[in-house]
């Protein structure tokens, strides 16, 4: 059993037919209560534990990502186990702990009972039901199960970020995709060498991208049945009009994050979770198993290496040093994905910023004072803009930012980072990087060949891997 001293499962909402009517009712009370009496407060996260994972029963130690009620044995897979497991409930062979196996009661009535046995094999048969799952905020949401039935008659997908493509290309579901945010990069200039069919995605743009009652209007008109995006960008009005509406559109908000890292949770929770929505396990399994292997290797390597100190300066078009902008850790713990792909490695941050969201501005002269042993800047808007070629995307970040460094006194190591693909591919980019700052731990070529693997597998690319490490998917360092 994992227990932690911080964990965002401290309420179980119940939820009834009528999702207006939900009630909040603390599980863990008796728990608290004796552990209060030996005067510690513990409260058990039966999604953590590991590689900063590993919860549920199974013999591997990667966290548990499968955020969907039915996932009664708390691993990353919905099968015959979970049956397995509510039956010897049922049977009153085992008692049934809400606090280790919150997910183990399918259809949130508070019981296990066969009803949840009856849910779970429905899931499994793929027949149509309502799936409840854990979102963002460690609430109860639903979803129309499996997701690929609303997909008929011309309703499509909606995506905010590239990672949702890059979410529904690993499912099979790319072609669904049917609607897309103008964020800091246009769907226009998305590049369809990486993303082939993605001039057929319909742009829209939000003010500051954020949706509200007008955005909805427009996804019913365009017959919109599941949307993935970023918490931040959904007003209440957006949300509030979505679920009023839900028996009648049934627009699927999945309220999983795919760029930032928030509660405990990121994009790969929410690659499995959507997995399992849209029946398509199978589609998620290798990536499973990758993201397993290569976090076991992460931590074997890195035994006895000695941290290093780090900042993350974010870099788009125009931006330069002044004021310089930092990617850390957020007073809210929302953090991004360039942050969460550096600490699979032993990076540790120079700076703590004091903003929400862990995005802030910095002066280039504190930068330097605290003389960080490397930068590692995150550079966004090139790997998937078309409007960028290798060599202006490299020239451009060093005139603007680079070599501003080393103009004002900064000579350690440089790595760049490309944002947008490193987000599902982070502890591919971890070893790659860490091969480079550690070049004991790690063997470089193994690095780069199974970063190469990663997106030949899960990302669709079609060249070399000299190809890939020339590219502007892949880090590099700037030796300058």
């Amino acid at each position: 059993m994992n227990v932690i001293a911080n964990n965002n499962w401290i309420y179980r909402p119940m939820m009834s037919d009528n999702m207006d009517k939900q009630q909040t009712m603390i599980i863990a009370a008796v728990a608290v209560v004796a552990i209060v009496a030996i005067a510690a407060i513990i409260i058990i996260n039966p999604f953590k534990g590991g590689n900063g994972g590993g919860g549920g029963d199974d013999d591997d130690d990667l966290r548990c990502l499968l955020r969907v009620y039915g996932n009664a044995d708390m691993n990353n897979y919905l099968d015959d186990d979970d049956l397995t497991f509510l039956k010897e409930i049922i049977d009153g062979k085992n008692a049934w702990d809400p606090v280790k196996h919150p997910l183990a009661d399918a259809n949130c009535d508070d019981v296990i009972t066969q009803a949840d046995y009856d849910l779970v094999k429905k899931f499994l048969a793929g027949q149509a039901a309502t799936m409840y799952y854990v979102d963002w905020d460690g609430k109860n949401a639903r979803v129309d199960y499996p997701l690929t039935r609303m997909l008929a008659d011309s309703n499509g997908i909606a995506v905010t970020f590239t990672t949702g493509l890059d979410i529904f290309r690993i499912l099979g579901l790319f072609d669904e995709v049917t609607m897309m945010t103008n964020s800091d990069i246009a769907v226009a200039d998305i590049d369809p060498t990486l993303y082939p069919g993605v001039e057929d995605i319909k742009a829209y743009s939000a003010p500051k991208m954020r949706h509200t009652a007008d955005t909805y209007e427009m996804f019913v008109q365009n017959n919109i049945k599941v949307f993935l995006s970023e918490q931040k960008f959904l007003d209440d009005t957006f949300l509030t009009a979505a679920e009023e509406d839900f028996d009648t559109h049934h627009l699927n908000i999945i309220k999983l994050p795919t760029n930032r890292y928030m509660n405990g949770i990121c994009w790969e929770d929410t690659l499995v979770t959507l997995g399992v929505m849209c029946n398509k396990q199978s589609a998620t399994a290798p990536y499973i198993t990758y993201l397993d292997k290569t976090l076991d290797e992460i931590a074997d390597a890195t035994k006895g290496v000695t941290n290093k100190s780090c900042l993350i300066p974010y870099y788009a078009d125009g931006y330069g040093v002044h004021p310089l902008y930092i990617d850390s850790h957020g007073t809210s713990g929302i953090y991004t994905a360039d942050v969460y792909t550096t600490e699979f490695i032993p990076l540790v941050s120079a700076i703590d910023l004091k903003t929400a969201d862990g995005f802030g501005e910095a002066e280039v002269e504190q930068i330097i004072a605290k003389n960080p042993d490397c930068l590692v800047v995150a550079a966004f808007g090139y790997a998937t803009s078309k409007n960028w070629t290798v060599d202006s995307y490299k020239n451009g970040i060093t005139e603007q930012m680079l070599s501003e460094f080393r103009k004002l006194g900064y000579n350690k190591p440089i790595y760049v980072l490309p944002f947008e693909s490193c987000v599902l591919a982070g502890p591919a980019f971890a070893k790659v990087i860490g091969s480079m700052i550690w070049e004991d731990a790690f063997d470089s070529d193994k690095a780069w060949k199974e970063f190469h693997n990663f997106f030949k597998d899960f990302m669709g690319y079609k060249g070399t891997l000299d190809d890939l490490k020339n590219s502007k998917f892949a880090p590099w360092q700037y030796t300058a």
